[in-house]
């Protein structure tokens, strides 16, 4: 018999985009750093342009 704890779902992983198998805060900490990088870009351009 399994316990109560053997029920739960297992958590998610996902690849970012060096291909790194990231779970949970990690995944999260990811997507926050690559949309900084993201708005950094944009801003380089609006001050290139």
């Amino acid at each position: 018999m399994f316990g109560l704890d053997d029920r739960r779902p297992l958590p998610t992983a996902t690849l970012d985009e060096s291909g790194t198998l990231l779970r949970g805060n990690e995944r999260r900490a990811s997507h926050d750093v690559s949309w900084g990088c993201a708005l950094q870009a944009a801003y380089r351009d609006v001050l290139v342009i």
